[in-house]
């Protein structure tokens, strides 16, 4: 559910969308899921650029 209208961002000559999203509350416990596990998940998509900012707590 969008929480904000679209933002604008600097225009770096590319195309694309930018996403950012807070995932449900279970994937946000520190746990044992990594970033590292979440970015194999992006792997069918090898055009898909994922940047992952683990702000948990550790």
């Amino acid at each position: 559910m969008p929480t904000t209208d679209l933002q604008p961002i600097a225009d770096d000559h590319t195309t694309g969308t930018t996403v950012h999203f807070l995932p449900e509350r279970s994937l946000r416990v520190a746990s044992s899921t990594t970033a590292d596990g979440l970015a194999r998940l992006t792997e069918p998509w090898p055009h898909l650029s994922v940047k992952i900012d683990d702000r948990r707590a550790t």
